[in-house]
């Protein structure tokens, strides 16, 4: 597996847990990035709800489609 070259070695570990369907690793970059991507979102759609259904949209497909992730 290619990584990008900027990714921490707990970011790669992670990414593979998550690959692997990992629920936890879900959980845990939900977590992590969930307030930024809606802050982020915030700023461009001028509608806090919005943004917030946008990101969850987003995780969620992310989660679908973790199988297809490229490192």
């Amino acid at each position: 597996m290619n990584y990008p070259d900027d990714m921490t070695g707990q970011d790669r570990q992670l990414l593979d847990r998550l690959r692997g369907g990992s629920e936890q690793a879900f959980e845990e970059i939900f977590r992590t990035w969930y307030a930024t991507l809606v802050r982020i979102a915030g700023s461009l759609l001028r509608e806090q709800e919005r943004a917030e259904e946008v990101v969850q949209e987003v995780l969620l497909e992310f989660w679908r489609r973790r199988e297809q992730l490229s490192g």
